[in-house]
C-alpha cells in the first residue's frame, strides 16, 4: 500500500505581511521594494552564517563534531542565536557591554532578520536599517572584521538609498499639497458660480412668474370691461359694417 505523506501547514511566528503603506506616510513608514529587500537580507544572512560557523569552529569545535556540522551550510542563522545564547562566556565582555542592548536583545534581532527573510516578511525601511546594524554589531562581536565590513557597507548604502527615497517622497507629498490647495480653490470658485446660476434662474423664473401674472391679470380686466359694456346694437353693427365697406372702396391714391 502507498503511503501517502500529509504535509501540515507551517506556523509561523508572526502574522502575514503587511499590506504596501499609502505613499505619504511618514518616513518611518517608507518601504523598500520586497523584491530587492529579499535579496539584501538573503545576503546579509548568508554573510553572517559564514561568519558563524567560523566563530563555532574556532571556539566550539566540540559541538560542531559532536553535531556533525561540518559545513556552514548544516546551521541556520536563528540556530546559531540559540547557540550563542547559552555560550555568552565565549563572548568579549567589553563587546558585549558596548552593545547598547542586552545580549539576548541582539540575538533575537539577529534570529528575526532570519525570519523576515525565509517568510518574506515586508518590513519598514526603518526596520530593515536597525536589522542591518544588529547584524554588525553581531560581525564585531564574532570578530569577524570582514564580515563586519561588508554588512557596514551595505547599511551604510542602504541608508542612503531610504533617505533619498524619503526625500523624493517628501517633494512628491508637498507638490500633491499644493495641487489639493490649488484644486480646493478653484473647486470653491465652481461652487460660488454654480449658486449665483441657481440663485439667478431662480430670480429670472420669479419675474416670469410675475409677468404671467399681470399679463393674466389684464386679461381678466379686459374681459370684465367687455362685459360691462354688453352687446353692440343692430345700429352699430350696421354702421360699422359700412365703414368698413366704405374704407375698403375708396380708389387707391395715385402717388405719380
Amino acid at each position: 500500500m502507498t503511503q501517502v505523506l500529509t504535509l501540515q501547514p507551517l506556523a509561523l511566528e508572526s502574522g502575514p505581511s503587511p499590506a504596501p503603506p499609502p505613499l505619504f506616510h511618514h518616513y518611518k513608514r517608507i518601504y523598500l521594494p520586497l523584491k530587492y529587500q529579499h535579496q539584501l537580507f538573503v545576503k546579509v544572512q548568508a554573510v553572517l552564517e559564514d561568519a558563524c560557523y567560523a566563530f563555532g569552529r574556532n571556539n566550539m569545535g566540540d559541538l560542531l563534531k559532536h553535531k556533525g556540522w561540518d559545513s556552514l551550510e548544516c546551521v541556520e542563522l536563528n540556530i546559531w542565536a540559540h547557540i550563542f545564547a547559552s555560550n555568552q562566556g565565549k563572548f568579549e565582555s567589553n563587546k558585549i557591554a558596548s552593545l547598547g542592548k542586552s545580549f539576548s536583545d541582539l540575538l533575537n534581532a539577529v534570529a528575526q532578520l532570519r525570519h523576515t527573510t525565509v517568510h518574506r516578511i515586508r518590513i519598514s525601511a526603518r526596520s530593515v536599517e536597525q536589522s542591518l546594524a544588529d547584524a554588525e554589531q553581531l560581525a564585531v562581536l564574532l570578530n569577524d572584521t570582514v564580515c563586519a565590513q561588508k554588512v557596514s557597507r551595505l547599511r551604510r548604502e542602504t541608508g542612503s538609498i531610504v533617505e533619498e527615497l524619503g526625500r523624493n517622497k517628501d517633494l512628491l507629498k508637498s507638490k500633491l499639497a499644493d495641487q489639493l490647495i490649488d484644486i480646493a480653490s478653484r473647486r470653491a470658485e465652481l461652487d460660488r458660480l454654480e449658486r449665483e446660476a441657481i440663485e439667478e434662474t431662480l430670480k429670472e423664473d420669479a419675474d416670469y412668474q410675475a409677468l404671467a401674472g399681470v399679463n393674466l391679470q389684464q386679461a381678466m380686466t379686459v374681459s370684465d370691461d367687455l362685459k360691462q359694456k354688453g352687446p353692440m346694437s343692430k345700429e352699430e353693427t350696421a354702421s360699422d359694417a359700412d365703414a368698413d365697406s366704405d374704407s375698403s372702396n375708396e380708389a387707391p391714391i395715385d402717388h405719380e
